[in-house]
């Protein structure tokens, strides 16, 4: 069976401010997370100990759905709310690690369990990555990140170290480049307006 993920993200016409290939790869991982703890959920229940494997069901079913809307959210770009992603991501690694540990007590009598297990460490794994890729705002890391008026959507979180970053250097730069007072005078307000505070 081909695999549509990558391709697709390639059709998306529009900038994606994250590395495709790493989004990609997130996505399949939480696709087939999704697909290993329904399984695991079904079979634990034709198990004959069946009241030994109920939080296992549980968990499995929590993290199925969880992983589930987290990779149909990360295949939207168009109104693309950076913040929601990251909340849904950190709740993927949640839930990944817990169903992991449940299933990893099973594991040695059930072979479902095991499997399972794997897949959620993987999928907790490549969460983990495409988090490390955002700021701790949500937006994506990097010299393209810039600083944006706070709006319904980002309001009580902190304003991003990376854009604050970007534009002292842009500024001490241009204030080095040339001897005008005003340039100089320039950097020092810009610089003041965008030091970070938590709020």
């Amino acid at each position: 069976m081909t695999n549509v993920t990558m391709p697709m993200l390639e059709t998306y016409p529009l900038e994606i401010n994250l590395d495709r290939r790493q989004l990609a790869a997130a996505i399949d991982s939480l696709i087939a997370c999704s697909e290993a703890c329904t399984a695991c959920a079904d079979a634990c229940l034709s198990e004959p100990m069946i009241a030994e494997l109920a939080k296992c069901i549980r968990t499995n079913l929590d993290c199925a759905d969880i992983c589930s809307a987290t990779a149909r959210v990360l295949s939207r770009h168009t109104g693309y709310d950076a913040n929601i992603s990251r909340t849904l991501l950190e709740a993927c690694v949640m839930a990944c690690r817990s169903c992991a540990e449940e299933c990893e007590r099973h594991a040695d009598m059930h072979e479902h369990c095991r499997i399972c297990a794997q897949a959620c460490r993987d999928c907790e794994a490549a969460c983990k990555q495409l988090l490390a890729a955002m700021c701790p705002c949500g937006t994506p890391a990097g010299p393209r990140a810039v600083l944006k008026p706070a709006g319904p959507t980002d309001a009580g979180f902190p304003r991003c170290r990376a854009a604050v970053a970007t534009t002292r250097q842009r500024c001490a730069s241009q204030a080095s480049s040339s001897g005008a007072p005003e340039i100089r005078r320039c950097a020092r307000r810009r610089t003041r307006r965008t030091r970070w505070r938590p709020r």
